[in-house]
């Protein structure tokens, strides 16, 4: 069965952990799925993120914008659309909600801008069949960024009200779209998170938990 499963939320809500933790367990139960991400996801999504990502490199927020659709339009044409005629299942880190959350709502957009977004989004071929918005805290948050350690890319290095900001649009994008989203407590221990996810798929999929 093909279903687009897309996960967002904030920096470092879990959403890769969450994606490794499901996609285990769909392939214990013998279905077949991929995982990918936003932006990237194919060979010249993941050179449009390399641009988008460092924060060494200006990007005016027009050209921002644009590059995270067209990296978008790859991604899907050459690997979401794909697998899904296959009949495979994609997990994707990250999808349209995360543009209007970051470019929308953190960036705080005027309303031309927030109009383009919208249009962008209804103009591609398709859309995900379900979104977990991982909801983390800003101290969760904040400690598990410091814990990862490494280099830090555009976003992570925007202030605490960027942050706030990006939280609030997720919120209030799932808020919008209950039959697709499902908003899960990304404070929990990752196994504790798993399971509600899991819980959701398994109904999605009609199989049993177990």
């Amino acid at each position: 069965m093909s279903l687009f499963i897309t996960f967002e939320g904030g920096e470092a809500a879990g959403k890769s952990t969450q994606i490794r933790l499901l996609r285990a367990a769909l392939e214990r139960r013998g279905l077949d799925c991929i995982a990918t991400r936003e932006p990237g996801g194919s060979p010249a999504a993941e050179a449009m993120r390399a641009v988008l990502l460092d924060p060494d490199l200006p990007l005016a927020p027009e050209a921002e914008l644009l590059l995270v659709f067209a990296a978008r339009a790859d991604h899907l044409a050459a690997t979401v659309l794909p697998a899904l005629d296959r009949g495979v299942i994609v997990l994707c880190d990250r999808f349209a909600d995360s543009t209007l959350a970051y470019q929308g709502f953190g960036v705080q957009a005027d309303a031309r801008t927030r109009t383009l977004i919208d249009e962008l989004t209804a103009r591609l071929p398709r859309q995900p069949d379900l979104t977990f918005v991982l909801n983390v805290s800003p101290g969760t948050a904040a400690e598990r960024l410091r814990h990862r350690g490494g280099t830090t890319d555009r976003y992570e290095t925007r202030d605490a009200a960027f942050h706030a900001r990006v939280r609030a649009g997720f919120l209030a994008i799932a808020a919008a779209h209950p039959a697709r989203c499902v908003r899960i407590d990304a404070d929990a221990p990752a196994e504790a998170v798993h399971d509600a996810i899991l819980s959701v798929v398994s109904t999605r999929t009609g199989h049993k938990r177990g």
